[in-house]
């Protein structure tokens, strides 16, 4: 039997997305607005090419809107920046050019401003690091509160991208750029432990930027301080979020300037099976199974347990063998068979 998991995420169609009808009624909005009807206030009619142009623009627009989630702010301004740059450029250069040189003055003017714009864009985010804007907190700051700092230990240990694409972790994780700094070291080191365990926190953040989690990255680099463990404390206080760490030491020191901490050892521990393959408990048989023979049970934590052979026991307590564990969404299900005779004997007796 197949488990069937996640099923409230799976019966919500995409469709159906409250952003993907907000961006859908803004390109029809617009196209409406800036193709038919102010197209057909032109003399003569130009409904067709400004139909066309402003459908376009529009889906650029939301492409950049919904693509922003990836960018940092910080990027996002030196993009904004470079956009106005190139546009400012591209309208000088315009002058020195003949206006027919693509047909019209209004597609060479167009032509001018795009490559401009396109290579201010370009040279913006490519210089972007050369310049620390970790003073703006106006601009490089997430909202407070509502925010997990994500460290190197638990970016690397995968599991932090399965709990938020389930939705057990629905705040806003925080990635800062020294913890991806130190994961792009450990990709290119020559340690071959360590260059694989780089890769594969680099591919975590990115599968989890493609998996549509809120996840931001963090600028700001606090110069002042060296260690990373202290600059993750210091983050996680400026920002007032919760610092999510599998590393037992940086937790303990972290509630020593009383941040709160999120532990996946710690919580993996706390979700482990009541029972494991392989394992004998006691069990208290109180009904027949469906099956010939069949005993049934129920773990403290209501548990069905399944016991071949268990019929002559109900309403006995006995010991079981556990043979397998079915896991699904809905819950757990424990078959086992009855342990050794000579172990029954002693543990056998009625229910008062």
């Amino acid at each position: 039997m197949t488990p069937v998991l996640n099923d409230s995420r799976r019966s919500r169609h995409p469709i159906f997305n409250e952003f993907v009808i907000t961006r859908t009624f803004f390109v029809l909005l617009t196209t409406w607005f800036f193709g038919v009807y102010l197209g057909k206030e032109q003399t003569p009619s130009r409904i067709l090419p400004y139909t066309i142009l402003s459908f376009f623009v529009s889906c650029l627009i939301v492409l950049f809107e919904s693509s922003a989630h990836i960018l940092s702010p910080k990027k996002i301004l030196f993009a904004m920046v470079g956009l106005l740059f190139g546009l400012i450029l591209g309208s000088r250069l315009y002058d020195t050019v003949p206006s027919d040189l693509l047909g019209k003055s209004l597609y060479t003017r167009i032509g001018c401003n795009m490559v401009c714009g396109y290579f201010g864009i370009i040279l913006a985010l490519k210089n972007v690091d050369r310049f620390d804007l970790s003073r703006l907190k106006f601009l490089m700051g997430p909202l407070k509160g509502n925010v997990r700092v994500l460290d190197t230990s638990v970016v690397i240990d995968g599991r932090i991208r399965d709990l938020a694409a389930a939705r057990f972790i629905p705040e806003t994780l925080l990635v800062p750029q020294f913890v991806i700094s130190e994961l792009q070291a450990l990709a290119d080191s020559n340690d071959p432990v360590k260059r694989a365990k780089g890769r594969r926190g680099l591919a975590v953040l990115e599968e989890m930027k493609s998996m549509e989690i809120p996840l931001t990255i963090y600028e700001n680099d606090y110069p002042d301080i060296h260690d990373v463990d202290q600059k993750l404390i210091a983050m996680a206080r400026e920002t007032d979020g919760e610092l999510v760490t599998n590393d037992f030491n940086l937790q303990k020191v972290a509630m020593l300037h009383q941040v709160r901490t999120l532990n996946l050892n710690e919580m993996a521990n706390i979700l482990k099976p009541t029972a494991f393959v392989g394992e004998t408990i006691p069990l208290y048989i109180s009904e027949q199974g469906e099956q010939a023979r069949q005993g049934v049970g129920y773990l403290d934590d209501g548990t069905m347990v399944v016991v071949e052979n268990g019929e002559d026991y109900i309403h006995q307590e006995v010991l079981v063998s556990v043979t397998s564990i079915l896991q699904t969404s809905r819950g757990r299900m424990i078959f086992g068979r009855l342990a050794t005779d000579k172990d029954q004997k002693v543990i056998a007796r009625a229910r008062p």
